[in-house]
């Protein structure tokens, strides 16, 4: 096997290892923070998972809604690592990842709340004010950012050295 295939190996390696870690910290943050948001208002946490079921047209069950929930957060972080590990400087700064994740969320908060979920479900987004929607997609990157930073450890650096390429060391 050449460098570059074991290059590209090592690269969908780290997007999905990084991307469903992360995806499971942002997702798991962003569960349990609806759930005291909800439960802090006298309000029934099933709700919103029952009404994220019904979006997407299955059952209005709260575990089927946990699961669409943690599948779309888990395909959110493997796309988010795709991005950063194309787009990170060798040896990232742990201000770069946080600052990253804030825009990236910021813009996939904007288009669910303000473009998809207004067409596809208009009665999941009575159920939660825009603040704690935001808040709760922020929590998702300051969860997740911790995982983005281990991507520029010293190891993947190395991977992306001049020596590397040269040497074609299997990592």
């Amino acid at each position: 096997m050449s460098f570059y295939a074991d290059r590209r190996d090592n690269r969908l390696r780290e997007v999905l290892s990084k991307g469903l870690l992360m995806g499971l910290a942002g997702g798991l943050a962003e569960v349990v923070f609806i759930w005291a948001y909800m439960t802090g208002s006298g309000r029934e946490p099933a709700a919103v998972a029952r009404a994220v079921a019904a979006a997407v047209h299955l059952a209005p069950l709260a575990p089927l809604g946990i699961a669409v929930h943690m599948a779309l957060s888990l395909a959110l972080g493997i796309g988010l690592a795709a991005v950063w590990v194309d787009m990170r400087s060798p040896r990232p700064k742990a201000l770069q990842a946080y600052l990253f994740m804030t825009a990236a969320l910021i813009v996939v908060w904007s288009f669910n709340f303000l473009v998809l979920l207004p067409s596809l479900s208009p009665a999941f987004l009575a159920l939660l004010p825009y603040p704690v929607t935001f808040a709760s997609k922020l929590l998702f990157g300051l969860a997740g950012s911790p995982v983005l930073q281990r991507c520029g450890s010293k190891r993947l650096a190395f991977a992306h050295s001049a020596v590397a390429e040269k040497t074609q060391i299997d990592f």
